[in-house]
């Protein structure tokens, strides 16, 4: 996973590059007729994968059995996804930063979260997205419901 990410820093360089560079910039004039000047830059704000991919970006355990979070966006135990009542917490960046330099090995096995402090996309500008590269990955539902639903339901009988 470190490796991984190692290559996905190299990959989107330029990128980053170009987002901390402020190439664009703009004078904008507010209605109290202050001006001020801005760095435009293009955020990233959507990350269209699969599971398998959406775990890779988000440094988590690639399995879909003992693991605690199956979902990257949000905090939801295995034993809680058949309960339409239970409400599901969205993993939020800072939080899961602070964990993942300060929790133990046991600690992140709970969250489901590998080791991985220098992820590619936590030098990425979102925007100001509070929920980061785990917010990024919206579920598809090709994959929830084939690699998600039909194989716990295989594994189950």
């Amino acid at each position: 996973m470190i490796n991984y990410h190692e290559i996905l820093k190299e990959i989107l360089k330029s990128f980053v590059e170009t987002q901390n560079l402020g190439i664009l910039k703009w004078k904008l004039t507010y209605p109290n007729q202050k001006t001020y000047e801005v760095n435009l830059v293009f955020p990233l704000c959507l990350c269209i994968v699969d599971i398998k991919g959406a775990h890779s970006l988000c440094g988590m355990y690639d399995a879909y059995s003992n693991i605690y979070r199956p979902c990257v966006s949000c905090h939801c135990p295995e034993e809680e996804l058949d309960n339409p009542s239970y409400t599901c917490s969205p993993v939020e960046d800072s939080i899961m930063r602070k964990s993942l330099k300060e929790n133990s090995d046991e600690e992140l096995k709970i969250l489901s979260q590998h080791r991985v402090i220098n992820n590619a996309f936590f030098n990425v500008d979102t925007g100001g997205w509070k929920y980061g590269i785990w917010g990024l990955c919206p579920a598809e539902i090709l994959h929830q419901f084939y690699e998600g639903l039909i194989s716990y339901t295989f594994n189950f009988f």
